[in-house]
């Protein structure tokens, strides 16, 4: 049979099977790694993979796979050990890597606009303020001023 007779035909159940398992396996892990992510960049202080077993569900196996291709990717870092408060290893909790990955927002209102630079920790690396009156403004002048403070 060619291949353009072949387009239309229906797939084999085991071939079907392993496509659909495929999407909603590399679906599943995208969705763990936005999870175990969220919990590490939401969190106050650095957090172990233990309490984030606990907190997401998900098994320490996975957190750990999850939490390693966050360390390569070099969006989060270990910090020390905690001390230890029973049997077993001591955690090595994870925190949002500083100096890794930064956004920008930038801000027009009436009468300022303003751009600012963090990292994933959290860390103000730029931040700039233009007090303006900008009631009235051409747009497009405006964001050419908004292009140029991103630029800055």
């Amino acid at each position: 049979m060619s291949n353009e007779a072949m387009v239309g035909a229906p797939v084999g159940a085991a071939e079907g099977e392993q496509r659909a398992s495929g999407v909603r396996q590399s679906s599943l892990r995208e969705h763990n790694l936005a999870v175990v992510s969220q919990a590490i960049f939401a969190s106050t202080e650095p957090v172990s993979r233990a309490a984030l077993a606990a907190a997401t569900g998900m098994t320490r196996s996975t957190i750990s796979r999850l939490a390693e291709q966050l360390l390569d990717a070099q969006l989060v870092v270990e910090r020390g050990p905690q001390v230890q408060r029973g049997p077993g290893r001591p955690a090595v909790p994870l925190a949002p890597a500083s100096g890794s990955v930064a956004g920008m927002g930038l801000q027009v209102n009436v009468d300022y606009m303003a751009g600012r630079v963090i990292d994933l920790g959290g860390r103000v690396l730029a931040e700039e303020v233009v007090e303006a009156d900008f009631s009235d403004s051409d747009h497009t002048v405006v964001l050419a001023r908004l292009g140029e403070l991103a630029a800055g």
